[in-house]
């Protein structure tokens, strides 16, 4: 594990500058582990001081407000250590091709960072009831934001998919990516919706958004199963070593717009600007011409749409958007009735997943 690491890099036989640079990526990878678990979770069901023996006693769960704060607070050590460290002792692989050195990784880190923010902030404004504890609202983090986003990679002038990934291969002790299938005879298919919802590019009077045409394709007919029925197969994902983005430049720009969306005033304009370049640059859409005049729920409503797109099929982002914004009873029902022919009950939206049973089994 990271605190494997952690606990005897100090002993290392290496110069310190090199040990700030192992502690700096090792921190940088726990606080997206930590953050992986709090996308998915909502019932204050974080276990944060994990670094004990086997022979110790469970670390005990935290809530979600105090799990956020620990994976920023985790997130600026790293980055307190890359700003001292010279050169990685190791290769940082594939998926970090352009961030394999401390100043470059300095700017993954800040990426990273600005999401944490991001979705720190928003989750203020939910209901009540929603998390199992009270949240502490913080709109000063939407300032924060946008410090850490000037601070990473976004660049109006880089491709959108420059960013960091998750590398696999088919090589020995190589894992492949399993998300890659035939479209033709998947059995992981995309929702009808996806098509139906997507918009025209800009002068077309058929070829949908780039975004969805570059993730969706048509299957030869359509493929029924336990009363849902879909003719569109995933393609996002080509071979089996294609590589899941851990966060891109083309987010970069969503969350700027989100931060800025939330300040109101002027940074309605300026959330404006970044989602039109979004649409026209990774759509080819329209630009939306009146968009910074647009009520705040309005733009939100745009803003999440493009975020729908973008981010489509890369980290569950659609259900964690739509949950901290308080929409998921947005979110369409196919079978609101279940399929008795199959025995599935109703189908239910969940807010988060469950506790592992063995997690809750060991805490018996």
């Amino acid at each position: 594990s990271g605190y494997t690491i952690l606990n005897v890099i100090g002993s290392a036989q290496i110069p310190d500058s090199q040990k700030n640079a192992v502690r700096a990526f090792v921190q940088t990878m726990q606080a997206l582990s930590f953050l992986i678990i709090l996308d998915a979770h909502t019932e204050d069901s974080i276990p944060l001081d994990v670094n004990r023996t086997a022979d110790k006693p469970l670390a005990p769960f935290v809530s979600n407000d105090s799990a956020y704060k620990a994976v920023i607070a985790i997130l600026d050590s790293a980055r307190d250590s890359l700003k001292s460290a010279s050169t990685f002792p190791f290769d940082l692989g594939p998926g970090f091709v352009g961030f394999n050195t401390p100043a470059t990784f300095l700017k993954f880190n800040r990426a990273l960072a600005a999401r944490v923010r991001a979705y720190q902030a928003s989750l203020g404004a939910l209901p009540a009831n929603t998390y199992a504890t009270s949240w502490t609202s913080c709109p000063a983090c939407w300032d924060s934001v946008l410090t850490a986003l000037g601070q990473s990679f976004i660049d109006p002038a880089a491709p959108l998919d420059v960013g960091a990934y998750v590398a696999y291969g088919t090589g020995n002790q190589d894992v492949p990516n399993d998300l890659s299938q035939d479209p033709a005879t998947a059995i992981q298919l995309a929702h009808p919706l996806l098509k139906d919802s997507a918009e025209l590019q800009s002068g077309s009077t058929t070829l949908l958004d780039k975004r969805f045409l570059a993730k969706v394709t048509n299957r030869p007919k359509p493929f029924p199963l336990a009363c849902l029925s879909s003719d569109l197969s995933w393609i996002r994902y080509p071979t089996p070593i294609s590589s899941i983005p851990i966060i891109r430049n083309e987010e970069l720009f969503l969350l700027r717009a989100e931060a800025n969306l939330n300040k109101g005033g002027v940074g309605l304009t300026a959330a404006a600007n970044d989602i039109n370049f979004i649409r026209t640059t990774s759509g080819g859409l329209d630009p939306i011409t009146n968009l910074g005049s647009q009520s705040p729920d309005s733009i939100l409503n745009v803003l999440l749409k493009q975020r729908f797109y973008s981010l489509l099929y890369e980290g569950g982002h659609r259900w964690i958007d739509m949950r901290r914004y308080g929409k998921l009873s947005q979110i369409k029902i196919d079978r609101p009735k279940g399929c008795a022919a199959s025995g599935i009950p109703p189908d239910t939206v969940f807010s988060t997943l469950p506790i592992n049973s063995f997690e809750v089994q060991a805490r018996q």
